[in-house]
């Protein structure tokens, strides 16, 4: 794990520029255990936080600010599994899934139609039992599509290293997500 010391302070951070994997001392992999994460950033954050050099120079504190927003940044972004696949993605070079430029298959594009057809269909029903059981239904089954995609997604970054296929599966995560959250 990579910390500064007060005398780092003044001294070029090539170190601030590794990827956040490196920075918080984890491998590069989709199947990041969350308790190790959060040990990571604890033990860094203890170390950098700007508290810690509340009287040191303008420059150390500087310093200090800058890697604590760092961490914070590698944490955020590692904690999501979203966002960390998108990371991963971004650190091999392939596209953003936000930037749409993997083609969705056509099957999966008429999938998320009828699934949003059925949503505004459930929340048209007047009786309230019935829209409450219609959106548990669509719920459960963009739960169950939302964990295969992400097992998919798993297996494609961790397992195969298969990153253009990712991206894609990546964007229809995304798609998925989304729709989860509409359900509410």
């Amino acid at each position: 794990m990579v910390s500064p010391s007060r005398s780092e302070a003044s001294a070029p951070q090539s170190r601030f520029t590794q990827d956040f994997f490196s920075l918080l001392g984890l491998p590069i992999s989709f199947g990041l255990e969350l308790d190790r994460l959060d040990a990571a950033r604890q033990q860094l954050q203890a170390v950098v936080h700007p508290d810690r050099f509340a009287s040191a120079t303008e420059s150390q504190r500087r310093v200090a600010l800058q890697w604590s927003t760092r961490l914070n940044e590698a944490f955020n972004t590692l904690k999501d599994p979203v966002s960390r696949a998108a990371y991963m993605l971004e650190l091999k070079g392939q596209p953003s899934a936000a930037e749409g430029r993997s083609s969705l298959p056509l099957a999966f594009l008429e999938e998320q139609m009828a699934l949003r057809e059925s949503l505004e269909e459930a929340h048209a029903l007047s009786d309230s039992g019935s829209r409450e059981a219609a959106l548990a239904a669509l719920r459960a089954s963009a739960d169950r599509a939302l964990d295969a995609a992400m097992r998919n997604l798993a297996r494609l970054l961790d397992d195969e290293s298969d990153w253009a296929q990712a991206s894609g599966v990546l964007q229809m995560v995304m798609f998925l997500d989304k729709f989860r959250q509409e359900i509410g």
